[in-house]
């Protein structure tokens, strides 16, 4: 298992969440699907092959919808509150560094801060009702998007 997924697991456990991992086949379906729902359709071929998905020996990261300003969201403090505010239940973790996903039985107890102890993660409401992003750069994020 790789560290920063580890640490993951870690807290999700520290906080009694129950979880599944998801196959890579179910990663990948998510992520098309976070993708298809989030990223305005006028934009996805700019944010699929400019930054959103690995090219050319680099990761790509479907936070830099956000970090690109494709989409408009809310940053830093004010994500954080939104998140901390948002209605909570099954969820979709994503460690996009090691690219391993999980299902969360039950996210109301996770905390903006709970999520910084993570590194590199994308949260997502079972809906995609909501999406929040925790960066590996200082200068990104975190990100807090709602579905209109």
């Amino acid at each position: 298992m790789r560290f920063y997924t580890e640490t993951a697991i870690n807290t999700l456990r520290q906080k009694n969440i129950e979880f599944i991992t998801m196959t890579r086949k179910e990663l990948e379906i998510y992520k098309k699907k976070w993708f298809d729902v989030f990223v305005p359709h006028d934009k996805h071929e700019e944010a699929l092959h400019n930054y959103c998905f690995p090219k050319d020996g680099y990761c790509g990261y479907l936070w830099h919808v956000f970090s690109f300003e494709t989409l408009t969201c809310f940053q830093s403090d004010k994500a954080n509150s939104l998140f901390d505010s948002v209605s909570k239940r099954e969820a979709t973790l994503l460690v996009n560094i090691d690219e391993a996903a999980y299902k969360i039985k039950d996210a109301s107890r996770l905390t903006a801060k709970d999520i910084h102890s993570m590194y590199d993660v994308i949260l997502t409401d079972v809906d995609f009702a909501w999406t929040y992003a925790k960066t590996h750069e200082r200068a990104c994020g975190p990100y807090f998007y709602e579905s209109k």
